[in-house]
């Protein structure tokens, strides 16, 4: 039983520290995306420094998905992922010397 133990806690350490190093839903994150879980469409609101970003969709095992794009304000996106499967899905924008990624749930 002490060893299972042991090894789901280092199982959990090591799935938090994964997020912690490529920035997966950071505390700290200017970039919001919601709702979250979804079924029909994200929202993404970006920091008003980024200029030109680049948004990109990922499947868990690294497959880019294709989404219908609208662009609301300069800042602001919303994004149709109503065709995706159920699952965990990265939201990737990027810009200029900035780069965000964002863990979200379609159900």
């Amino acid at each position: 039983m002490k060893r299972c133990l042991t090894i789901l806690l280092l199982s959990i350490s090591l799935a938090g520290s994964a997020e912690a190093q490529i920035g997966i839903n950071k505390q700290d994150s200017s970039l919001e995306v919601y709702p979250n879980p979804t079924s029909h469409f994200i929202f993404v609101q970006l920091p008003d420094y980024i200029d030109n970003p680049s948004l990109q969709i990922k499947s868990m095992i690294g497959n880019d998905q294709e989404a219908y794009i609208i662009k609301l304000t300069e800042t602001k996106y919303k994004i149709d992922v109503s065709k995706f499967s159920d699952g965990y899905y990265y939201l990737i924008a990027t810009a200029s010397g900035y780069k965000e990624t964002f863990r979200f749930l379609k159900k």
